[in-house]
């Protein structure tokens, strides 16, 4: 996610370009804008992606507590998934860790995972940036709230006798239920994203970013990326409001910079 000098562009943009993932044979690497539009639009993919992790970890709480069902049952659920509108990195990856053991124990190895969260802080600087701007991102936000609450570890496990409620055993139809999950799942991702366009768009009027929506590349194999075209059209042409809409290029600046990854 390059931005800085188009110039400078030009003269790396073929090196980028040959090193890039492809999909459907374009490279996943496009100039963005002048300064430091680059970053920007990095960081906000890293927060779309902390927003889509954490809807996914709930989907997750939710089949799990809610249905009782097992690491082995929620493989099959998951990709599933992947094979259909929700196909993405992250459901695909989601998919194969269910189907894992762990070596020592022998158990499946989601169970033996830390439920404690760390940051690198794009998430955080996302939500930063989207209140100075007054842009709402909520599931962004909520997202990062969650990390930072999974850090209580300790106390959460010292609350845990006195603190507890109601077994949420689901006894209705199971079948339906995932459905429904399924495509609440859908519809919080798609906010998701929309929420970080919004910013990208207000991002880029506040810092003359002139973020060009239109050639933006599909993102292949990072984390808030899809395979789907519906996914790729929204994630590359939809600018908030509805419109697709293409403002003029950047203007050059000083420098080239690579977002780091």
């Amino acid at each position: 996610m390059p931005g800085g000098s188009r110039e400078a562009y030009g003269r790396v943009g073929p090196i980028l370009e040959a090193a890039a993932a492809q999909v459907d044979g374009e490279p996943c690497v496009a100039f963005l804008g002048p300064g430091s539009a680059g970053h920007y639009v990095k960081m906000v993919h890293n927060g779309i992606e902390y927003g889509l992790m954490e809807l996914i970890a709930e989907t997750y709480d939710l089949l799990k507590r809610g249905l009782g069902l097992t690491p082995a049952e929620l493989a099959p659920i998951y990709d599933r998934w992947n094979r259909e509108e929700l196909n993405s990195f992250l459901m695909e990856i989601t998919a194969k860790i269910f189907t894992r053991q762990d070596s020592r124990t022998g158990q499946p190895l989601i169970d033996v995972i830390l439920d404690k969260a760390k940051q690198k802080g794009t998430g955080m600087w996302t939500s930063w940036d989207a209140m100075d701007l007054q842009v709402a991102t909520p599931a962004i936000d909520v997202a990062v709230v969650m990390r930072d609450m999974s850090g209580y570890q300790e106390e959460r496990q010292v609350a845990a006798p006195f603190l507890f409620g109601p077994a949420p055993a689901y006894a209705g139809d199971r079948e339906r239920f995932i459905g429904q999950v399924k495509n609440a799942l859908y519809a919080a991702m798609i906010a998701t994203y929309a929420q970080g366009l919004a910013l990208l768009q207000k991002a880029s009027a506040t810092y003359a970013y002139n973020l060009n929506w239109r050639p933006w590349p599909a993102s292949g194999g990072a984390g808030a990326s899809s395979g789907r075209p519906s996914w790729r059209k929204s994630a590359r042409l939809i600018k908030p409001g509805g419109s697709a809409q293409s403002p003029p290029g950047p203007p050059p600046g000083p420098g080239v910079h690579e977002s780091a990854g």
